[in-house]
């Protein structure tokens, strides 16, 4: 067949130049038209109110980074320029699309151009006449019209920008690539650096030097001494863009401190990361000349036929690694589709009728090839069925001992034989075994080794029973038996006894005391009795012991005892008050131990005796002593003796 391709010779004419270039692209065709499903090329971002600038990763899923080629050697100019503003907290509503925008006078302008669009950063515009001066005021409007002051104004930045092989959509709106209203165009941005912290970037504004090192007044200076300085494009969303630079940039340390000329604003170490150098061999950022609104979807689309090309190579993979015996995808897959066969519910005999619904129907039909205890080398169906029944043996009634002759019904005849182990009462869930069900009882009934003279627990209850209801022999007693106002079980009545003993007692109570129940009786008697420890007697470890020995002292001893000196002939207290009491009034002999030099032997008869002798103090009249009316001896005596007077002898 013979080659038909276009070609272009040196003779061809700019006519037919163009025409055979026009042929060229139609024979490409549109690249918008590819299917959408070719995506790897288009990125999709959500704006924020005022974002303008678009780049890196995507919204989409999965995220891409935005990449499209450059046209070389093409580039849009804005010869009119970005008025860079600093400080500007709102636009007065007069500065809007085709509005004249001009410094001077209205009568006498020195400068003046058309606007295109403006927020608080920057004012594009176009057509623009004179010479700009940033020292001169910005007025819209002829008479009062609306001033933005002289020092809010930094610089006007007029560059060109590389024209973008790429499209993009606003809100599915195609916007022109240019520098009108609502139209969008690459930047040059060579370099950025992430921004965090809320450092001051009030003089952080597009155009300025921007540089590290130590602090410069001049551009000139800055190009000398800094150790790194660059063009600022913009500082926005944690991103420092730079349109070029020179130097040595340092992420972190001593001289890391980003400045900016003419500024003390600084971004410190701690508030920004590294330089990342960007390629200038094909485009990343888009800039729209008018601010979006927020939520507005922005469609970056730079498909070319090559790289839809790739994305269908790379959907496809390598045809040479097919394992068919084709070689091309339709030949391939026919292949399989012979290999296959008639898909369908009726060819495959499933209720699926697709090649996977069919094959999980039968695996939830035969279920998981991994058989518990199947030996690895049998884990097909036909080779576990073969190790199974070589396990299960011969199924006969003979062999199994039942009179069953299948398995079913010889487990089943077992299983009406044994019983239902869920039957089992109070046995855990986790022993609902027969023998695991033996073993729980085993132990929860123990080994046996009772304190009963019965050795089985039959037995055993006997016993227990014969002694707690039926011990004296004689009628067989119960529970109501019981002598406790609780009769409900021998616990319940141990219990009632034992807060009566110890707790309280409901119904007990002890004449002259406090208390209502056992313990706390004995604890107030022992409180009244005191601590047998502190007593004065000989005995000490108890009271009986204590008042024993007192009983004995006061009645019964016969004998001198420790500790209990009496003096008297007798040695206990009885005793020795009969004794006082013969001696003070009813001796008729002599006591030993009680002599008295009378005739009479009792106290009240030697009195008698000495008042016998002594007489009743009665003296003769009108004597001395009678004189003086005294009534003892002594003083009768004292009285004759004054009568007398001192008498040698």
């Amino acid at each position: 067949m013979a080659n038909k391709e276009t070609r272009i010779y040196k003779t061809d004419t700019l006519e037919k130049l163009r025409q055979k270039s026009n042929e060229i692209s139609l024979h490409l065709g549109d690249n918008e038209q590819l299917n959408a499903l070719m995506a790897d090329k288009t990125y999709v971002y959500s704006a924020s109110a005022g974002q303008t600038i678009f780049s890196g990763a995507d919204t989409s899923s999965p995220q891409k980074t935005a990449r499209f080629e450059v046209s070389p050697a093409h580039t849009i100019d804005n010869t009119s320029g970005y008025i860079i503003l600093e400080e500007v907290s709102s636009i007065d509503s007069s500065y809007v699309q085709d509005a004249i925008i001009y410094q001077g006078s209205n009568s006498s302008k020195t400068w003046q151009a058309y606007i295109v669009s403006a927020t608080t950063d920057k004012i594009l515009v176009r057509d623009s006449s004179g010479t700009f001066d940033s020292t001169v005021a910005l007025n819209v409007g002829a008479t009062s019209p609306d001033t933005i002051a002289a020092s809010k104004i930094k610089r006007i930045v007029i560059e060109s920008y590389p024209v973008g092989i790429v499209r993009v959509y606003r809100n599915g709106t195609e916007l022109e690539q240019g520098l009108t209203a609502n139209s969008f165009h690459t930047l040059n941005i060579k370099a950025t650096i992430s921004q965090t912290g809320n450092p001051t970037l009030t003089n952080f504004t597009e155009g300025v030097t921007i540089y590290q090192g130590s602090s410069e007044t001049s551009q000139a200076d800055v190009e000398e001494n800094a150790t790194w300085y660059g063009v600022l494009h913009s500082v926005s969303d944690g991103v420092i863009r730079v349109k070029s630079y020179n130097g040595n940039f340092t992420a972190s340390g001593s001289g890391s401190t980003i400045k900016a000329l003419g500024s003390s604003d600084t971004i410190i170490s701690s508030q920004h990361g590294d330089l990342i150098p960007v390629s200038d061999t094909y485009g990343s950022f888009i800039q729209l000349t008018t601010p979006p609104s927020n939520n507005d979807t922005i469609k970056i689309f730079s498909l070319d036929l090559v790289a839809a090309i790739n994305e269908l190579q790379d959907d496809i993979g390598t045809v040479e690694s097919l394992t068919t015996a084709a070689n091309d995808l339709v030949l391939a897959i026919n292949e399989h589709d012979a290999e296959l066969g008639t898909i369908t519910a009726g060819a495959m005999g499933t209720t699926a009728s697709t090649v996977s619904t069919a094959i999980r129907e039968h695996e939830d039909q035969i279920g998981n090839v991994n058989i518990t205890s199947i030996d690895s080398n049998t884990d097909t169906i036909t080779g576990a069925l073969v190790q199974l029944h070589d396990e299960v043996g011969d199924v006969t009634s003979n062999n199994l001992g039942t009179s069953a002759s299948n398995l079913t019904a010889a487990v089943r005849e077992h299983e009406d034989q044994i019983g239902n182990h869920t039957a089992f009462h109070s046995i855990s869930s986790a022993d609902n075994t027969i023998s695991k069900a033996l073993d729980q009882l085993h132990i929860e009934v123990g080994d046996l080794a009772l304190h009963t003279s019965a050795t089985d627990l039959t037995e055993a209850v006997n016993e227990l029973e014969e002694d707690l209801f039926n011990g004296e022999g004689a009628t067989k007693r119960t529970r109501s038996d019981l002598l406790t106002t609780d009769k409900t079980s021998i616990l319940d009545a141990i219990n009632e006894i034992h807060k009566e003993l110890f707790v309280n007692g409901t119904g007990v109570s002890f004449a002259g005391l406090s208390a209502d129940y056992f313990k706390e009786a004995i604890e107030e008697l022992r409180t009244e009795l005191g601590n047998h420890a502190t007593l004065d007697t000989n005995v000490t470890t108890d009271a009986v012991s204590a008042i024993n020995e007192l009983e004995n002292v006061i009645r019964d001893d016969n004998t001198a005892r420790t500790n209990y000196d009496l003096n008297t002939n007798s040695h206990n207290l009885i005793a020795a008050i009969n004794e006082f009491e013969g001696f003070l009034k009813s001796d008729t002999s002599a006591r030993t131990n009680y002599g008295l030099n009378t005739a009479a032997h009792n106290v009240k008869g030697a009195i008698n005796e000495h008042e016998s002798q002594i007489g009743n103090m009665t003296f003769g009249a009108l004597g001395p002593v009678d004189t003086a009316n005294s009534t003892t001896l002594t003083g009768a005596v004292n009285v004759l003796d004054a009568e007398i007077g001192d008498t040698d002898y």
